[in-house]
């Protein structure tokens, strides 16, 4: 298999970044942004599967093989055969050919830009032109007569099926709407409601950049607020909502249960006892190593407590942390 362009050590831990069969997650060499590869069966000029980019024409495994196959690197359509010809016989090539038309229009102006000639320097035609045109928009740029007309639905806040399914695809389930098969539609990303609707734009292009690791965050598809609020993943990075273990420094299990019988199953400071309880040291780990088994160092807290003393200034988890490094 041939990769483009990807890092030694991402190559030979392929299967980490694995979504599927043919997509892989791969970051980036410079901050946390990602980009989506996907395997592509054939090159088509060495036939050998290669990975690439969604967001990229995914003809050659390497710019060096579309050139040597005379393919163009981003269409993939082969160059036409009179092109190396007409180069060499070209009839300008010729120099009788190139005198002789240089000689006919020698002192040959176009009669729109020749000067005083031309209509537009007479001053009564550019004012009549001014006042016929005075007031008027031009027809390809005024609402449905504009050529780029697609229904009014960017004022409408709409997304267009055929413009972004293909690039929604490789992440996101879509379809066209029953009732207008112009219209975009995905799922509900909250798993107890996963019904179709018709997302907003900013919705759609945030989550294309997300796809592309453009942007931060997943942007997932919801059909309402409730279904945000409620989904058990959103702006979640890796616990389900109050379900997150709360974590302290590691004791030593036989210390914690002495410490626990000495002060009664109960914290020493609010005298709580039916919630979990933490053997807390009192002369922190990382200052005073030679202490971290002794029990009069330890005090029975609960997790509250814990927390609370653990803001102090001094006891912070960040301050520690600098301690010991």
């Amino acid at each position: 298999m041939k990769f483009s362009e990807l890092p030694k050590e991402i190559i030979s831990n392929l299967d980490k970044f694995k979504i599927n069969e043919k997509l892989y997650r791969i970051p980036r060499r410079k901050g946390n942004k990602y980009d989506i590869y996907k395997l592509i069966e054939a090159c088509r000029n060495c036939k050998q599967p290669f990975l690439g980019r969604v967001d990229s024409l995914l003809f050659f495994c390497s710019y060096k093989c579309a050139k040597s196959a005379e393919f163009h690197p981003c269409t993939g359509k082969k160059r036409p055969d009179n092109i190396a010809r007409l180069k060499d016989n070209h009839p300008m090539k010729n120099p009788e050919i190139a005198r002789k038309v240089s000689e006919a229009l020698r002192g040959i102006k176009r009669p729109y830009c020749a000067g005083d000639n031309n209509p537009m320097r007479r001053p009564e035609v550019r004012e009549k032109v001014s006042l016929s045109q005075k007031g008027k928009k031009r027809p390809y740029n005024s609402g449905e007569q504009s050529h780029l007309w697609k229904g009014g639905v960017k004022a409408r806040d709409i997304p267009l099926f055929d413009t972004y399914a293909n690039q929604l695809n490789p992440i996101e389930e879509t379809r066209r709407d029953p009732e207008n098969y112009d219209i975009l539609q995905v799922k509900c990303k909250n798993s107890g409601c996963r019904r179709w609707f018709t997302p907003k734009l900013n919705s759609v292009w945030n989550k294309i950049k997300a796809i592309k690791g453009k942007g931060t965050g997943e942007h997932n598809f919801y059909c309402s607020d409730g279904c945000k609020k409620n989904c058990s993943i959103f702006h979640q990075h890796k616990y389900p909502k109050d379900n997150k273990p709360y974590v302290t420094r590691n004791d030593q299990s036989a210390l914690r249960k002495l410490v626990l019988e000495r002060d009664g199953h109960r914290c020493q400071i609010c005298g709580i006892h039916d919630i979990e309880l933490v053997c807390h040291h009192i002369n922190p780990v990382v200052q005073n190593p030679i202490e971290s088994a002794d029990m009069d160092n330890c005090i029975t807290l609960c997790i509250i407590c814990d927390k609370k003393v653990h803001k102090l200034p001094g006891c912070n988890y960040h301050e520690l942390r600098n301690c010991h490094e």
